[in-house]
């Protein structure tokens, strides 16, 4: 059995993550070196991110880029906190590798176990064996997503489109609405403020500003990350930012004005990303979830419509706290109810 080690992803061993990443089947932009970094300029997301290495090669055998996602500073922390590993961990196929993720999801857990309530595993690929992470203590649960094939030509992704849904992109493209590509970091405050009208709407909170701005100036030089605005008569009415890496474009964050449904920049948006991905040979669309498949979550019949492929590629989940949970359900249901803000990564809290 070969000897590994749990290290730190320090910049000495950047290069091997990012190479590993590259080349495996299942890197993915949330498991690069740009997504950590990303993670660190924030004043509350806390990247954990660790490398297992064969002792005596230096070899990459696994690796994850992890985050400790704060909801609430202060002494509500500990009732707000969570681990995520998003498209992660990475791992080799072969026994050395199963044994190398086992020790680094170990390492990982002791590291957050004090500090948050669970960690959840997000799933960007189909995973048809649930033994490695069921051994060390992670459960799966049913969690849905769309994918849109991109390889296939754009004619044929505008007719797999529901009927009502080339009927309202007619009316927007007739209403005037265009999309542009945001080119200025000054349009990062427009574009948060109809995220944040968004996300007051349907009671979700939303991530510090930061993190778009964080974004446009780190990622965006990288073509790892593309902010879109639709306008209508000079006027912004919609926002949607999509992640980019290798073959998969990633929709990741999404607003609109409350008094601008009637022009469908929702829709919009996502039919020009569709087309400007299509052009530049990405080969996926992942529509970022869909939600439980046994609870109502509203974004899933507006993605239902665009004709992708419904998938169920779950979640792992693993419980640090059971008590501190049970208050932080509590504690959620009063966030949708009262007049109150917090901070939250992404897409529902999933307590």
């Amino acid at each position: 059995m070969k000897q590994i080690e749990v290290v730190y992803l320090t910049e000495h061993y950047q290069p091997i993550w990012a190479q590993f990443v590259a080349n495996h089947d299942r890197g993915n932009v949330f498991q690069t070196v740009e997504m950590s970094e990303l993670y660190r300029r924030h004043e509350i997301l806390q990247p954990v991110t660790l490398l297992a290495l064969e002792k005596h090669s230096g070899d990459v055998c696994a690796g994850l880029v992890g985050l400790l996602s704060v909801e609430r500073a202060g002494i509500l922390s500990p009732l707000s906190t969570r681990a995520i590993i998003q498209g992660g961990p990475l791992f080799r196929s072969d026994s050395v590798g199963k044994q190398a993720v086992q020790l680094l999801m170990d390492a990982f857990d002791k590291l957050v176990n004090r500090e948050a309530l669970f960690c959840e595993v997000w799933n960007l690929f189909d995973v048809q064996d649930h033994t490695v992470f069921n051994e060390m203590g992670y459960e799966w649960f049913d969690h849905l997503n769309y994918l849109i094939d991109l390889k296939q030509p754009i004619e044929d992704i505008l007719a797999s489109f529901s009927k009502s849904r080339r009927k309202n992109l007619r009316k927007s493209e007739q209403a005037g609405v265009v999309v542009n590509e945001v080119t200025k970091i000054e349009d990062i405050d427009i574009f948060y403020k109809l995220l944040q009208e968004n996300y007051d709407r349907i009671r979700v909170p939303l991530v510090s500003k930061t993190l778009f701005k964080s974004a446009f100036d780190y990622l965006v030089p990288k073509q790892m990350a593309h902010f879109f605005l639709a306008t209508h008569r000079g006027n912004e009415i919609g926002a949607r930012v999509v992640l980019t890496y290798k073959n998969l474009v990633y929709d990741w964050y999404a607003g609109s004005r409350n008094n601008s449904r009637r022009l469908y920049p929702d829709e919009l948006l996502v039919w020009e990303i569709l087309q400007w991905s299509v052009k530049r040979d990405y080969e996926c669309f992942n529509f970022g979830g869909a939600g439980k498949p046994d609870e109502e979550y509203g974004p899933r019949e507006f993605k239902r419509r665009f004709g992708g492929e419904l998938v169920n590629l779950g979640r792992y989940r693993k419980k640090y706290s059971s008590i501190k949970l049970k208050l932080a359900k509590l504690g959620y249901r009063a966030y949708r109810i009262l007049p109150n803000r917090m901070t939250l990564h992404r897409e529902n809290a999933d307590y």
